[in-house]
């Protein structure tokens, strides 16, 4: 028996596909602006001049570190590296966010795809000879199977299908 399950778009035909195609979106969408706060915030921060006392404590506060690291064989603190751990997060952080647009952009290439229309699915369930001399001694015969027969009514249509599944 053949049903025609009407003309579909390609992601009425798999909705698996677009299902995880949504899911992988909606994950991007909720990492998206974590990642980005912690880029913004490391790239705005400098260091900022401070007023004398402030500076006069500081100071002081620094000789006292510097004479503790020497007492104990310490290095002596250094803003530079400072400067480069906030460049090295930054820089790891800048690397995440390029592969999670890779990955957005290869899920949204999908879309066009799934909104394509012009395929036009049937739902055979039978014995495999049963649906159609064409497929007599290709498909092995069967008592019972059933298939989805996917068919590319323009050309944009067998684009959206090769895009999915092979189609040869």
């Amino acid at each position: 028996m053949i049903t025609n399950l009407g003309d579909l778009t390609l992601g009425e035909c798999s909705p698996g596909a677009l299902a995880l195609q949504g899911a992988g979106l909606a994950g991007i969408g909720l990492a998206l602006p974590n990642l980005l706060a912690q880029i913004a915030a490391l790239q705005a921060w400098t260091p900022q001049p401070i007023n004398l006392s402030v500076s006069l404590n500081l100071a002081h506060q620094i000789v006292l570190g510097i004479e503790a690291a020497i007492n104990f064989s310490l290095p002596v603190p250094d803003i530079s590296a400072m400067i480069a751990l906030i460049k090295a997060l930054l820089d790891a952080l800048l690397n995440i966010l390029q592969t999670i647009q890779i990955h957005f952009d290869f899920l949204a290439s999908f879309n066009a795809h799934f909104s394509t229309g012009g395929i036009q699915a049937l739902r055979h369930q039978g014995a495999a000879n049963s649906c159609g001399t064409e497929l007599n001694g290709v498909v092995p015969d069967a008592a019972y199977s059933e298939s989805v027969i996917l068919m590319a009514r323009a050309p944009e249509a067998r684009g959206a299908l090769n895009a999915l599944m092979v189609v040869a």
